[in-house]
């Protein structure tokens, strides 16, 4: 599988199913192979850094043209609390959205 960072390019919405907050972004992909892989968070007070990498097989043979796949990022035991999601768009730029526990 070939993995690499897929840009989010907005946040559709933000819910709470008991310690668990899902933030549903849509993410884009090079090519009609893309499907989610997974994400990576790193924390700085109350600010959540998150980049979601996608993942094509190997040597397939794709449609030429982005798609957008939406996806549902998890982020468990969150304490009671204000934070901001900033979810990486490229090396410059974050979507972001704030959620109230």
């Amino acid at each position: 599988m070939i993995t690499a960072k897929s840009p989010v390019t907005s946040i559709v919405d933000v819910t709470r199913t008991g310690t668990i907050v899902t933030a549903w972004v849509w993410a884009s992909w090079l090519n009609g192979c893309g499907r989610y892989s997974h994400y990576e968070m790193f924390s700085a007070d109350s600010v959540r850094f998150i980049t979601v990498y996608g993942q094509q097989p190997e040597g397939a043979v794709c449609t030429q043209g982005f798609i957008r796949y939406l996806t549902g990022i998890s982020i468990p035991n969150l304490p009671t609390g204000s934070y901001t999601f900033r979810f990486w768009q490229s090396d410059s730029t974050t979507v972001d959205t704030l959620f109230t526990l």
